[in-house]
């Protein structure tokens, strides 16, 4: 898993995020992509790098972890879930920088390897983050088709993101506003 990890934060540098890769939080690595150009907004994307396991693998027409065009459709593990989604939120926005320079509000991405097992260890590694120095609190509660976060702000850190107080979930794309 470490090295998906170290994938996807090449992946988000590419495209000039700034990343860091976290380990410390009991769980696989998370990575953190961030975007920051001190502008009022943020946009918070989510994704995963982690795949179920391929069982059973005679079922499969080509073997699951070697991606194979047929039809015009790319088969692999986790090509739909969630990899390319990654891939064209990651190609949308280096055509955006490259279009226009700049984009009109801060971005960070929270990339983590467990979803598939029910993300045991996201809400430390959020609380640890906001140990660190984070203004927000950010709390993940599964429900319906997605995870809503919940945002609280921190009274004793006048670095927090603004008036605004709530979160609006879009399936696992998380705007903060």
């Amino acid at each position: 898993m470490g090295e998906a990890a170290g994938r996807v934060a090449e992946a988000l540098e590419r495209v000039g995020l700034r990343s860091e890769v976290f380990t410390d939080h009991g769980g696989y690595p998370v990575v953190w992509g961030e975007l920051r150009e001190e502008r009022h907004g943020t946009l918070l994307i989510y994704n995963h790098y982690d795949v179920q396991p391929p069982d059973p693998l005679e079922k499969w027409a080509s073997p699951p972890f070697q991606p194979t065009i047929r039809n015009g459709r790319v088969y692999a593990r986790g090509a739909c879930d969630n990899k390319g989604n990654l891939a064209a939120r990651l190609c949308a926005l280096d055509l955006l920088l490259d279009a226009i320079g700049e984009v009109p509000l801060n971005i960070k991405f929270l990339i983590e390897g467990e979803e598939e097992i029910g993300s045991p260890h996201l809400s430390r590694l959020l609380w640890l983050m906001q140990q660190e120095g984070g203004g927000t609190i950010f709390t993940c509660r599964r429900g319906g088709r997605g995870i809503k976060l919940a945002r609280r702000r921190d009274n004793h850190n006048h670095r927090s993101c603004g008036r605004e107080k709530w979160c609006v979930r879009l399936g696992k794309t998380i705007l903060v506003s």
